[in-house]
């Protein structure tokens, strides 16, 4: 779906072609989350805003021991996940497509996580967090996404819950070299998915059925 972030998204049952961008020329592979059915979350979403689009798909990686509440988060479930011996962590394959004719810098992602009852937590990286080997995350970094290039990467998401629907924004600065039309920072919007520890479609508590 193209646009600014709506102000009661509902989900919908739908089959998206993601689009991957490539040096040479080739098709490349990237996951993607089964079709949800009408009043379900889909565990992938794809979002254009301002000639950027992002696409994301969750899946559960393992469930981990000693949480401690991240730094990052500003969290309804702080006691919960500071007091917790175990969390779910799920990694988000991330595609940022930018179709703009100027370079970006990718300056944070917010990632919104919320559960039946409301927001659980905001996670805030300061730039793009790449997932290291066997799952440890590395060191989140300012990146420069050039004009109609792609980039993929992997963010990572701790809960203590089974189930979440996650939605967020990435936050953009146009080159200052290329911003011709003083568009300065821009907000990308990350439109909802779902994470499952079952990696399955999960019920939309928006949906008029629920």
């Amino acid at each position: 779906e193209d646009g600014s972030k709506p102000t009661r998204p509902h989900m919908f049952s739908a089959r998206v072609g993601r689009l991957a961008l490539s040096t040479d020329n080739t098709p490349v592979t990237v996951p993607c989350g089964e079709e949800a059915a009408e009043g379900m979350v889909a565990l992938t979403s794809v979002w254009a805003s301002d000639r950027v689009i992002v696409g994301v798909t969750s899946s559960f990686h393992e469930t981990v021991t000693a949480v401690t509440a991240d730094e990052s988060a500003q969290s309804r479930l702080s006691a919960e996940l500071s007091s917790s011996t175990h969390a779910n962590r799920f990694i988000v394959d991330v595609q940022v497509n930018n179709g703009r004719d100027e370079n970006v810098n990718i300056k944070k992602v917010h990632w919104h996580v919320s559960d039946f009852l409301g927001p659980v937590q905001t996670v805030v990286r300061e730039g793009v967090l790449g997932v290291g080997q066997n799952g440890a995350p590395r060191k989140p970094v300012s990146y420069q996404l050039g004009q109609n290039e792609a980039l993929r990467y992997e963010d990572y998401l701790d809960v203590v819950t089974a189930t979440a629907i996650v939605e967020g924004e990435m936050i953009v600065e146009i080159d200052p070299e290329d911003d011709e039309d003083g568009d300065g920072l821009l907000h990308i919007f990350i439109a909802p998915f779902a994470l499952n520890v079952k990696g399955d479609p999960i019920p939309d508590p928006s949906h008029p059925n629920s």
